[in-house]
């Protein structure tokens, strides 16, 4: 028995080929920007969240050992760390003091962000005119910290527009918010 049934056909035609490529351009334009936008301020995005798990991390060490943390930037190689007083160490200066904890975490400061700004109870670290090498600020034991006001700038190679915001430290609970521009006290 053979059959002629007309509606089977074998193969595509090109008005089929070019509809189906339509369909894909158009989910495309609007799929690919998302995704190219959310890998653009990844580096960004995991550095908050890093720096933001770092803070609370050293709130709650405060807390519950009673001691003193530093929040620790160094600049020369790019990281932070969390240290805590040692008061078995006897050093010349106060800063010398602290040693690292090994439960926290140290961060790496992406290549792209660029500190610009940092502000310790209102005075700017950075206004001296010299080289800064490394900063930081403490958390007490009571979950208290210095007001704190980090202005970074996030340099893309190919974007001509940087992308300017701020990390500010609650002085009362120790918290990070996120700005979307430069903060001054």
């Amino acid at each position: 028995m053979q059959n002629n049934n007309c509606f089977l056909k074998k193969g595509v035609s090109l008005l089929e080929i070019l509809f189906v490529l339509l369909l894909l351009s158009i989910f495309a334009s609007f799929i690919l920007p998302a995704i190219m936008g959310n890998q653009k301020h990844a580096a960004k995005k995991q550095f908050i969240g890093d720096f933001t798990t770092l803070m609370q991390e050293s709130l709650y060490q405060a807390i519950m050992t009673k001691k003193i943390y530093q929040i620790y930037f160094d600049l020369d190689n790019r990281y932070i760390t969390a240290k805590h007083k040692d008061t078995s160490l006897n050093k010349e200066t106060t800063h010398q003091q602290f040693t690292p904890d090994e439960n926290i975490s140290k961060i790496i400061i992406p290549e792209q962000l660029v500190i610009r700004n940092f502000f310790i109870q209102k005075e700017d670290e950075f206004s001296t005119g010299k080289a800064m090498h490394d900063v930081w600020f403490y958390i007490m034991p009571d979950g208290t910290s210095q007001s704190i006001i980090i202005n970074i700038e996030e340099q893309e190679l190919n974007d001509v527009s940087n992308n300017l915001f701020a990390l500010s430290i609650n002085p009362f609970y120790s918290q990070v918010t996120e700005y979307e521009t430069f903060q001054t006290p």
